[in-house]
């Protein structure tokens, strides 16, 4: 039987080294792998085209919180189980926190200080910074993107988890994706900080996932501690109960909130859909848009910031809208209000090209602004 088989197998290798030989001429069309995934432009932009085509869904093209939410549970799942009868340890490196997003100086303690990793969970300092330690909530919590934190006058601390404006994609599809807003279980206190933090439920029920994904920021009322204000994926969130429920302020604006922040008297700034709010209250039905000299169009982003000793004095920074996010966000002003916002002052002027530009095009991601506790005049 051997020697019947060997010519026909001859015959196939012959057969294919000569349509090898005859295809391979020059001139001749070669086959290629057709590449799935367009990258424009080789640089950071061009990268963040590349990491969202990878994290969409094949289908519809964008990232589902469902997906990622489903990924995380299947995760989990693997994580509990022992392959082969064998247990993992994990051996580290555990000290990782990444960028820091979120920062605050403790309200009881100024010596002691929380900062949120975006990805590696919320750390807390007792010696103003000196040495930090990781609060451990477990994988689910260690793992998580920390963007935002406040603290309630209460002592209770809030954070808020997914990055959002990270080279401004619309709803921050470029940043990670995070799980709702944490409450610690106990208010942080003169002799001892907060350290155990569980998940507001209502903030990860399958009809929020959408809105609490990304919390950009969190800010706190300072006459009511039951009070927390929250710029979601989705617009403005305001809880009255501690966070056991939260609602939107301003109706059907559900685009984007990159910014709030609460003066001394109660006044809200927020930004929503790359547009400026006011309320003297920050009570739902009570907001009106700003105008005065503040842009309400033509802005990426607008970070404010409220003098804690004025709460009439107001800074507001603003980046021009592009259609590259990641290159050229320069600045367009920066502002100033010294009546709670009816009226602003271009204080920083902006443009392209211009000698000042502490955004360096990169306003829609990096755009931060401060007011000295006991300097109103002092960004």
């Amino acid at each position: 039987m051997k020697k019947h088989l060997l010519f026909p197998v001859m015959s196939i290798a012959m057969f294919t080294g000569l349509f090898i030989l005859v295809s391979d001429v020059p001139g001749d069309k070669k086959y290629s792998p057709r590449n799935s995934t367009k990258v424009d432009k080789q640089d950071a932009y061009g990268y963040m085209q590349w990491l969202i085509s990878k994290r969409a869904n094949s289908l519809t093209g964008t990232i589902d919180i469902a997906d990622v939410e489903a990924a995380r549970q299947q995760a989990d799942a693997m994580a509990g189980g022992r392959v082969l009868g064998l247990a993992w340890e994990e051996m580290g490196p555990n000290n990782v926190g990444g960028r820091t997003r979120a920062f605050l100086i403790d309200r009881t303690d100024h010596n002691r200080l929380y900062a949120g990793g975006v990805g590696g969970g919320l750390w807390y300092s007792t010696n103003a910074g000196g040495s930090w330690q990781r609060i451990n909530g477990g994988d689910a919590m260690n793992s998580l993107s920390v963007a935002s934190i406040c603290q309630g006058t209460d002592g209770h601390i809030y954070f808020g988890t997914g990055e959002g404006l990270y080279f401004n994609f619309g709803d921050g599809t470029g940043g990670l994706e995070g799980k709702g807003i944490y409450k610690s279980v106990n208010p942080s206190s003169t002799s001892s900080p907060a350290l155990d933090f569980a998940l507001l439920s209502f903030t990860w029920q399958s009809a929020q996932q959408s809105t609490f994904k990304h919390v950009n920021k969190m800010a706190a009322s300072p006459t009511n501690p039951q009070r927390i204000y929250a710029a979601t994926a989705r617009g403005l969130r305001i809880t009255n109960d501690g966070g056991a429920n939260w609602i939107n302020p301003l109706g059907t604006v559900l685009s984007t909130g990159r910014d709030v922040d609460v003066a001394s008297d109660g006044t809200v700034l927020a930004c929503v859909n790359n547009r400026g709010y006011r309320s003297a209250s920050g009570d739902s039905g009570t907001y009106t848009l700003l105008s005065g000299g503040l842009p309400s169009a033509g802005a990426s982003r607008v970070e404010f910031a409220i003098a804690p000793s004025d709460p009439n004095i107001m800074y507001a920074c603003a980046a021009i809208s592009s259609t590259n996010p990641a290159t050229n966000e320069h600045l367009l002003n920066v502002y100033m209000s010294t009546n709670q916002g009816s009226n602003w002052t271009v204080i920083g002027p902006g443009g392209v090209p211009t000698i000042f530009d502490p955004l360096g095009g990169q306003g829609g991601y990096n755009n931060a602004l401060s007011v000295a506790p006991d300097n109103a005049y002092k960004i």
